[in-house]
């Protein structure tokens, strides 16, 4: 079952979706960044944490792999984030960022999540995460979601579960199945 957040929209990213609403264009969400820094989110109006124009503590980085906007100004963005291999393995997911632009190109952090506790633990399985954003606090039809072409998580699922020597360790390998893979 999911776990459900409820990010803020951050100052910075309020004013790249109204200066794009002035010009004419969308505010393009097109990265997910996972952090570690433990604490509560102050959803408070003028809290300080509407400030923040970056994660703490920002562990990994990940194109948008599906989503898109509906009417009812409800973002849905889909992220596959491959088997973590960094360090420390696992770790605990305590921030999310939802970011217009790649942040290491000068792209604006839009939206932020954090908790104390844990809301997923990376390690050296893939991982597809499923969030939904209420567009509060912009203007209507101003933000948009892009899918990096280049991903499919549908397809990159389906080619690690075929390379997988066993993908399925939950069931007993038949014993003929074991001398075939010259398993004893």
């Amino acid at each position: 079952m999911p776990t459900p957040i409820a990010p803020i929209i951050t100052n910075a990213g309020l004013a790249a979706a109204i200066a794009a609403d002035g010009a004419g264009l969308d505010l393009a969400i097109t990265h997910v960044q996972f952090g570690t820094s433990a604490y509560t989110l102050n959803t408070a109006d003028g809290s300080p944490d509407y400030d923040r124009v970056a994660l703490v503590a920002p562990k990994e980085l990940h194109a948008i792999s599906a989503g898109y906007v509906l009417p009812s100004a409800m973002m849905r963005i889909d992220v596959f984030a491959p088997a973590w291999t960094g360090s420390p393995n696992p770790y605990s997911v305590t921030e999310v960022g939802f970011w217009a632009g790649n942040p290491n190109a000068g792209g604006v952090l839009f939206a932020l999540w954090a908790q104390a506790t844990a809301f997923a633990q990376r390690n050296m399985l893939d991982y597809l995460a499923t969030f939904k954003l209420q567009l509060v606090r912009v203007p209507y039809g101003s933000v948009t979601v892009v899918i990096d072409a280049n991903l499919s998580h549908a397809a990159q699922l389906v080619a690690a579960h075929e390379a997988a020597a066993n993908p399925h360790p939950q069931y007993l390998i038949p014993r003929h199945r074991q001398l075939y893979l010259g398993q004893q």
